[in-house]
């Protein structure tokens, strides 16, 4: 890879600092327009089947019955039945939505962080003149 003038590293950082903020407004919004927080469904195994959906069991043993609600954040909210799922599709919806903005939001800033990381640690001084004053 060549190596980038600090002039273009500056650019390429405003640049993702531009597209930083609009996504984390794209994402405030979304979190702003729904009238309930956004959750994340993930399948898991039940009980009864003596395997996780992880296990590596077929999935005639390990059945999926129930969904793990967690929130945007991550944090546990609570698990629920296959059949009362629908009540919440809405908030699963938007939950891939903040999620996959999180994603493009991660991308960003890693990306901001490696162009941080190439500019040179002390900038060369520009200005060719120094006035000297003495009493």
């Amino acid at each position: 890879m060549p190596k980038l003038k600090p002039a273009t590293l500056y650019a390429k950082i405003s640049a993702l600092d531009t597209e930083l903020s609009e996504l984390q407004c794209q994402r405030q919004q979304l979190i702003d327009s729904a009238s309930a927080p956004p959750l994340i469904g993930q399948y898991i195994a039940t009980k009864k089947s003596g395997g996780t959906a992880f296990s590596g069991n077929p999935e005639t043993l390990a059945a999926h019955d129930y969904y793990a609600l967690v929130d945007a954040t991550g944090a546990f909210i609570r698990y629920v039945g296959k059949h009362k799922i629908v009540a919440y599709s809405d908030r699963i919806h938007l939950g891939k939505k903040v999620a996959k903005l999180n994603r493009a939001i991660a991308r960003c800033e890693k990306q901001i962080n490696q162009y941080k990381g190439k500019l040179p640690l002390a900038e060369p001084i520009q200005s060719s003149t120094v006035a000297i004053l003495i009493d």
